[in-house]
Order: structure tokens, then sequence, then C-alpha cells
């Protein structure tokens, strides 16, 4: 999708807006970073987690040294989940990698429906005719004019071909 990690994430020029979908033809993407500040979280002991669960009505329970959450209940025995101490995470900042989509100007498409253009055309010219090919007829233009007249009836063909392609429509 685009020429960055695929994972990266795309925002508008004001980096507000993530973008699920943009054209590659009509903008182009540059590199960028958005810098997130991570609020300090307290820690969280067992004890306050097991207070917690019994302020709701939940049940917990000390085996050994360590406490359980008891999730459910039933003939088959009962089902428990570790109670863990949460630990406390420093205030930081996080630099997230992204890219920006910039909209091409008028003038940028038109720049580049007009190389779009030419470049068809050049490719669909080497399919038939090489470099060296293609100078050796305009050399020999005077004195191969059939061949000459071939070759330029097919650069013509791919001047349509090429027209009814692109977006850009004269030279």
């Amino acid at each position: 999708m685009n020429e960055f990690n695929e994972k990266i994430r795309v925002f508008d020029k004001e980096k507000i807006t993530e973008l699920q979908e943009y054209d590659l033809k009509k903008g182009r993407l540059i590199p960028d970073k958005i810098t997130t500040t991570i609020p300090e979280v307290p820690a969280i002991s067992v004890a306050e987690k097991v207070q917690a669960l019994l302020d709701e009505g939940k049940s917990a329970e000390q085996i050994g040294d360590k406490f359980y959450e008891i999730i459910s209940v039933n003939d088959k025995g009962r089902t428990v989940r570790a109670i863990r101490e949460t630990p406390a995470v420093e205030a930081h900042e996080e630099v997230e990698e992204i890219a920006i989509y910039i909209p091409y100007t008028e003038e940028e498409l038109i720049e580049n429906a007009k190389a779009e253009y030419k470049n068809k055309i050049e490719a669909m010219i080497r399919d038939r005719y090489s470099l060296n090919d293609e100078l050796a007829i305009l050399r020999q233009r005077d004195s191969k004019p059939e061949e000459f007249e071939e070759y330029n009836a097919y650069v013509e063909k791919c001047k349509a071909s090429a027209k009814a392609e692109c977006s850009y429509t004269t030279e």
C-alpha cells in the first residue's frame, strides 16, 4: 500500500486524522514522527487489588503466599486467576514513526501525468524497437523511407494508445 513499512500509520498533513485510504497517484508519503506523552501510572499492590475485588463483591482467596481471584465455581471445581502486582510506570514520551500524506499540487499532477504519458510511449516503442534500432531508423530516414514510415506509424499508434490510457493527453 505504501513504500514504508506496511504497519506504519499514515496521517493527514496536520497529523490529526489517520488515513485508511489514500491515492499515491494524487499525493506522496513523507516520513515523520508523532510523540505521545505517557502519564505516570502508580504501582498497584496485590493487597490493593484484593481489596478492590472484595469491594466489588467478588471473591479472592489466598493459597500459600499467593492470592487468586475466584472467577467461577461449578461441579467440576473452581476457575481462578492469579492476582499480581501492577508495576509503576514512570511518565515518559513515546515516539512513533509515521508517514504524512501530502496531496500533489495541480502543477505536480500535470507534471506527473506528462511523465506518465511520455514513459508509457517510450515503453511501448521499446517493446518493438531498441534505442539503437530507433536511432538507425532515424539516421536512415531519407535512404529507407518505407522503414521510417512503418516506424513513424507505430510511434503514432503508441501515442494514441498512451493518450487513451493516461490522464495527460497532450505533449
